[in-house]
């Protein structure tokens, strides 16, 4: 392989990989259809700087397999239906390129004090993602307790009330997360 190459493919095989991981973080938190539009941008970004970098190889190796920009910057109405879209282009590319690519490098062990500070930064993670969990459904426990408390000491429609102040709030909730959800669906 020439040396003016393997820039380009390094290029290509970096933003291929990036993209691949873009994609692959499906569901991690992400609520709102911006979420989801906002990674598509990014990976589309991605795959086209990965477009361009085989194409500059395409040059000197013609049975490098590339797309057009036209093709990658196309896009669905749908966000989900993008998002498969753009996976299958990557790993297409990803497939048909294997021999030219350069290969991954196995990463080395990291050093004990980062492996301990990396485990803290995980903990802190998982403990916000609880919370957040939490508080998205925190009214729930609350409401039930109160419907079993409320006949226990001789409230009878307190029950009924508490249910009903429960269907409001998961009405409000299904509204808020529609609202969020349209803005994808127009994009």
């Amino acid at each position: 392989m020439r040396k003016e190459v393997e820039p380009f493919l390094e290029t290509a095989g970096e933003a291929l990989h990036v993209t691949l991981l873009t994609l692959a973080e499906e569901g991690h938190g992400e609520r709102s259809g911006g979420d989801l539009l906002a990674r598509a941008a990014q990976a589309r970004s991605l795959l086209a700087e990965a477009v361009l970098a085989l194409g500059r190889a395409r040059l000197f190796h013609p049975e490098i397999h590339t797309y057009s920009l036209a093709v990658v910057m196309t896009s669905e109405p749908e966000i989900h239906a993008e998002l498969t879209r753009l996976h299958q282009l990557t790993s297409r590319l990803l497939w048909y390129n294997i021999a030219y690519l350069p290969a991954r490098r196995v990463a080395a062990p990291l050093a004990p004090e980062d492996e301990a500070q990396l485990d803290v930064v995980v903990r802190g993670l998982a403990r916000t993602a609880k919370i957040d969990r939490v508080l998205q459904l925190g009214w729930l426990p609350v409401l039930l307790l109160l419907s079993a408390l409320g006949p226990i000491y001789g409230v009878p429609l307190f029950g009924l009330a508490v249910a009903v102040m429960a269907t409001a709030i998961a009405g409000v909730r299904l509204a808020q997360m529609q609202r969020a959800e349209l803005p994808a669906a127009r994009g």
